[in-house]
Parts: C-alpha cells; sequence; structure tokens
C-alpha cells in the first residue's frame, strides 16, 4: 500500500471510531475532572488543632490573606498547597477535555437533535453549514485548482464512441425491431436474417458517427451542459459525512494537535490561575478561568495550526502553521477524496444526464442524431429505401433519440473508466494545490470554515465555564 493510501485508510479509521466515541469520552472527561476535584478536597481537609484549656485560641495566621484562604493542615501560611499545586493539573484537564468535546461539537451529530430547532438541541458546525460550506469549497476548487472546460477537452471523441460500441450493440437489435414492427410491420417480418444483419451494421455505423459528434459538441460547451456546483453541493449537503470526511482525513494530524495541545496549554494557564486563586478564591474564579482556559486553549491551537502562513526565520527557528507545512501531505488526500468521491466519472455523467441542464444534452444528442440519421438514409447503405415512408421519418428520428436517451443512464458504466482515465481529475488536483502559494492553499481549506471557527472556540469556552461551575457546586 503507497503512503497516501495508508494515510487515507488511518484517517478513515479515526473518522470511523471518532463518532461513536464522541458522547463516552466527554462522559469521562466530566468525570474524571469530579474525580480530581474530589480528591483535592478530601485530601486538603484541615486538620483541626486542639486548644488547651483555659487558652483563647489565637487568631488565624490567613485572616489577612487576600482571597482569605483558610486551609492547609501544616503549613504556618494557613495556604491550602494540595488545592494550589493541583489546580494546574485540573486546569489542565479542563484544556484537554473542553478542545476534545469542542472538535467533537464541530463534526456531530450529523443531523440536529433535541426540539424547537435550532435552539433546544445541537447539530455539529459543519453539517449544520453543509450547503454554504459546499458553495464555497467548489467555488475554490474552481478558482484555484480545476477548470472543467479543460479537463473536458482531454476527452478523445473517437474513444469514446469506441468505448460505447458494447451498449450500442445491446440497445440498438431492440430498437430496430421495436420501430421496423411499429413503422413497417409487414415489411420488417419479411425481412430475412442476412438483411436485417446489414441494416444493423449500418445502424451500428450511424450511432458510432452519432456518438463522437455528440461528445465533440459536448466536450466544446460542456459548461452549458453540466453544473459543477449544483452537483457538489448537492452531494455534500445529501452526505454531510462525505463533508466531514474532507476535513477529518486532510486535517486528522491537526486535529490530534488541538486536542494534545489543550493539555499544555491548559496546564500552563492553570499555573496562572493557581495563583490568582492564591490571592483571590472567590466563588466566581474558577468558572471565569474554565472560560478563559476553554477559549485559548482553542484559539492557541487554531493559530498554531495555519499560522504563519508564511515561513518566518527567527534565530536558529523557522516558524511555519503546522497545517501549511503539510501542504504537499494535504494535497495528496485531498485530490484522493475528491476525485474519488465527489468528482468521478460516474457522478458527473450521471448528472450531465439528470441535472439541472439536461435539456441541453438532450438538444445535442437529438441534433447530432437526427443529422446522422438523414445521411444514413441518404447514403442508403442499409436497404432502408422503401422500408419507411417518407413522411414517418420525422416520427422515427423521434423515437430513435427518444429510445438512446431513455438507455444512455443505464449505459454509463460503459465509458466511465475511460472517462476517469481521460478526465484525470486527481493528477490535476494534486499537481495544481501542491503548486500553489502559501497563502491561496490556507485560503482553500481554512477559508471554507474561517468565519465559523469563532464557534468552535467559544464551545470549548463555554464547556470551560461549565467544568469550573461544576468543581464550585461540587465543592
Amino acid at each position: 500500500m503507497s503512503p497516501s493510501a495508508s494515510a487515507i485508510a488511518g484517517g478513515r479509521r479515526r473518522v470511523g471510531l471518532f463518532q461513536p466515541l464522541a458522547l463516552y469520552l466527554s462522559c469521562a472527561q466530566a468525570l474524571c475532572i469530579l474525580a480530581a476535584t474530589w480528591f483535592v478536597r478530601t485530601n486538603a481537609a484541615p486538620t483541626a488543632t486542639p486548644t488547651p484549656t483555659g487558652v483563647a485560641p489565637s487568631p488565624s495566621p490567613t485572616a489577612s490573606l487576600p482571597g482569605g484562604n483558610t486551609g492547609g493542615d501544616d503549613d504556618d501560611d494557613g495556604v491550602d498547597w494540595v488545592v494550589q499545586l493541583t489546580i494546574p493539573l485540573i486546569s489542565a484537564i479542563v484544556g484537554y477535555g473542553t478542545n476534545v468535546a469542542a472538535l467533537k461539537m464541530t463534526f456531530f451529530p450529523l443531523e440536529f437533535i433535541g426540539c424547537c430547532k435550532p435552539y433546544l438541541g445541537w447539530q455539529g458546525i459543519i453539517p449544520r453549514k453543509a450547503k454554504k460550506m459546499a458553495e464555497k469549497s467548489v467555488d475554490m476548487i474552481t478558482t484555484h485548482l480545476i477548470s472543467i472546460q479543460e479537463v473536458f477537452s482531454r476527452i478523445d471523441p473517437v474513444r469514446f464512441a469506441q468505448e460505447m460500441e458494447p451498449a450500442m450493440n445491446r440497445l440498438l437489435p431492440d430498437l430496430a425491431d421495436e420501430l421496423g414492427r411499429k413503422f413497417a410491420p409487414e415489411i420488417w417480418e419479411d425481412l430475412g436474417e442476412e438483411e436485417r444483419g446489414v441494416m444493423l451494421e449500418g445502424l451500428r455505423e450511424m450511432a458510432g458517427e452519432a456518438v463522437h459528434a455528440v461528445m465533440e459538441d459536448v466536450k466544446n460547451n460542456i459548461e452549458d451542459v453540466f453544473d459543477i456546483k449544483e452537483m457538489v453541493v448537492s452531494a455534500l449537503v445529501r452526505d454531510k459525512m462525505l463533508l466531514n470526511n474532507i476535513f477529518l482525513q486532510c486535517g486528522a494530524d491537526e486535529f490530534i494537535f488541538i486536542e494534545r495541545s489543550g493539555f499544555v496549554f491548559g496546564f500552563l494557564f492553570g499555573v496562572v490561575q493557581s495563583v490568582v486563586w492564591y490571592f483571590y478564591s472567590e466563588w466566581w474564579v474558577l468558572p471565569a478561568c474554565g472560560f478563559v482556559v476553554g477559549y485559548l486553549t482553542n484559539y492557541l491551537a487554531l493559530k498554531v495550526i495555519f499560522e504563519p502562513v508564511e515561513p518566518k526565520r527567527i534565530c536558529c527557528f523557522t516558524l511555519h502553521g503546522l497545517f501549511m507545512k503539510r501542504q504537499p501531505e494535504v494535497s495528496v488526500l485531498f485530490a484522493q477524496i475528491i476525485a474519488k468521491e465527489v468528482l468521478n466519472a460516474k457522478n458527473m455523467l450521471h448528472a450531465i444526464l439528470s441535472g439541472p441542464r439536461t435539456e441541453q444534452l438532450f438538444d445535442i444528442v437529438a441534433t447530432h442524431t437526427k443529422r446522422t440519421i438523414d445521411i444514413y438514409v441518404a447514403k442508403d447503405d442499409g436497404g432502408v429505401d422503401g422500408l419507411i415512408e417518407e413522411h414517418e421519418m420525422d416520427y422515427v428520428k423521434q423515437d430513435i433519440c427518444n429510445g438512446i436517451l431513455s438507455k444512455l443512464s443505464e449505459y454509463v458504466a460503459d465509458v466511465t473508466p475511460y472517462t476517469d482515465e481521460a478526465l484525470q481529475v486527481e493528477k490535476t488536483l494534486r499537481e495544481k494545490m501542491t503548486a500553489l502559494p502559501c497563502k491561496d492553499f490556507e485560503v482553500l481549506l481554512h477559508g471554507v470554515f474561517q468565519e465559523d471557527e469563532i464557534l468552535l472556540i467559544l464551545i470549548g469556552a463555554f464547556l470551560g465555564l461549565g467544568v469550573g461551575a461544576l468543581q464550585i457546586a461540587w465543592a
């Protein structure tokens, strides 16, 4: 297995595990935080010191300390050092937990869960804005990476007609029999096998010329018959997990960094929180610090991932966004996902045959089919003279067009392998994406959800606030 294939397989395994474990991990994180708080409270209980009879108790040495800290067993200053020293650890757990939960809530659930939509419940940020993000994605792709006109110009009409031959061979005998019985039943019945064979051979030649002419016209006017934006947006809105996978697989390493960095950043902020708590231990300090920790851990993680956009040399170090460093690797993953799951020949041919611009395609097919029939009849190579009355030819042409159009979608599979080979979508995407300037590469993926990333940050912030409130309630 190639490195890129292994990367995709690994990404899919991570994605597959991501959703079902989300709720369990979030619950486990909350339990760990509460357990840590309980441990701190249990092990930090002050020990009462007996007062000799007749001796007045001395004033507490902590009475004058800011914040009124009163714990502390054997500490002369009355500070509860167990509490103080475990605050950074709990803050680290909060930072990790809120980052993990925020990521889960960014992608899941795929559909709204709750009531009174959208007020009481939740739907993942990306699935909720699937249409908007899909529209942005296709705009980015068609602006920076791929030209549909250029891609379809690679199709060879002669080779395409050859690939369609097996389909035409299956279609034409039944179509010829149907038309013969409808327009000239007696003459058709009297034709021998040899005469019918000659006629079918002429029809096959006619079909090959028609397919060639149609494909030449279609590839030169592809934007008249194919709406790529409608196809991609419909596909990603219909399959929200596919949209999720584009982000989850391309950014798998960065999401792991976000989770783990939450622990590190949370610990560092916890040191500051511990100092604040030492001097000012009001009830609202823990929830407020939880909010700040949740907000800043997500904010800093996103900054480190995407900034600096361009490499910056500082002394002996080169600073560059983590995601930006992986441009070649991400380009391979992105190209493979889009080419395999979205812009593949099967999807595009079906969109051309059944999309909003199908009428234009049918007009092209009808025009070239009728023109080819006229040439065929004029040559009279198939012995058609006298078989069908002249005044009925228009009906025959229309029935042939209808018969071909009604069967086209069934024969897409015959030309799909060649079309994929000719279009070279994956190769084009990979090469164009790898060669993008850093600022354009950053916009390509980050720009799709950049205006909504504040929601990811706020989710972490409010989860941190909630954990801080739970700490106070438990205490």
